[in-house]
């Protein structure tokens, strides 16, 4: 642990900010892989989290943002820098059809108690296993709907400092899977979301639908982050490597689902270099089969 990077954390009180180092950062990411950061730090307000990363620019000290870490892989050798938890940050409210949050709230729960408020348009998103400013970061969706559809403005911290911005959504940028965050690299506090007034019985229902869904068709019950790769045009990620024969193609510890082979999964002991190599080994495979390149969704952090 640099010197100079405690001097720099010791600036915020533990009233402020929880501070770890050398803390492996497995357990908190959905794939259950990756080594030690430097520095974990978990702010307590939004206002810590921009004292926070003031702290770290001013001082050139590298970082990164973790929301629930369910599409990103860490390396095996981890991150020597300072990772930043939001999970501190989940509160939320609803007033008729607004939802004002933090954003290390948990979206799943935000969605569900729109839901049972009466909000329509949360339902799809339902199970999607994201903070919400991660989910906002690249713009997740499911079920043909999208975060970025809900937002009506979303606060955050310019790259390299400054004051918080408030962006519309227009401003947001938001395209497929992606937004004006994840260009710009801007840190999202939190948003305001809407939804238009519905039947909460009826909503409600849908959500069950969705559910029972994507327990049948993903492999929730082992360790992934998520689609692994992008949708190509006109055709689907899944498809194409389940015609490629690589359901359950394995490398060490990483296999393609069996159940979804958008998905690669940890069946005990990956490593980050054995989903990489599957990665890998997919994109090739699919390429000269079909002539169709996959560009990978998932993060790879510190790339």
């Amino acid at each position: 642990m640099p010197l100079s990077l405690a001097r720099v954390l010791s600036e915020l009180s533990p009233e402020e900010c929880e501070i770890r180092f050398s803390v492996p950062l497995a357990p908190f990411t959905s794939f259950r892989i990756g080594g030690p950061a430097a520095a974990l730090a978990t702010p307590r307000s939004e206002a810590a989290l921009c004292r926070l990363l003031s702290l770290l620019d001013e001082a050139g000290v590298s970082r990164t943002v973790l929301g629930n870490g369910s599409n990103v892989l860490v390396p095996d050798g981890g991150y020597a820098g300072v990772v930043i938890l939001t999970r501190g940050l989940h509160d939320f409210s609803i007033s008729e059809q607004t939802i004002t949050a933090s954003a290390g709230a948990p979206l799943s729960a935000l969605c569900r108690a729109a839901t049972r408020r009466g909000i329509a348009g949360f339902s799809p998103l339902v199970g999607i296993p994201a903070t919400l400013g991660g989910a906002i970061f690249m713009n997740a969706g499911a079920g043909g709907a999208t975060v970025g559809e809900r937002v009506l403005t979303v606060r955050a911290v310019p790259a390299g400092g400054g004051d918080p911005l408030v962006l519309t959504q227009g401003e947001c940028l938001f395209g497929y899977r992606t937004s004006v965050f994840a260009r710009r690299g801007l840190v999202i506090l939190g948003a305001e979301l809407t939804g238009d007034a519905a039947d909460a019985s009826a909503l409600i229902e849908e959500e069950r639908r969705v559910t029972l869904h994507r327990r049948a068709t993903q492999p929730l019950c082992e360790p992934s982050a998520g689609s692994v790769f992008r949708r190509p045009p006109g055709d689907y990620a899944g498809r194409l490597i389940e015609a490629a024969g690589l359901k359950g193609r394995t490398v060490g510890g990483a296999q393609v689902s069996h159940l979804h082979a958008g998905f690669i999964v940890n069946t005990g002991g990956a490593t980050a270099g054995d989903v990489k190599e599957l990665v890998r080994i997919v994109t090739e495979t699919v390429r000269e089969r079909f002539g169709v390149t996959l560009e990978r969704e998932i993060e790879y952090l510190g790339e």
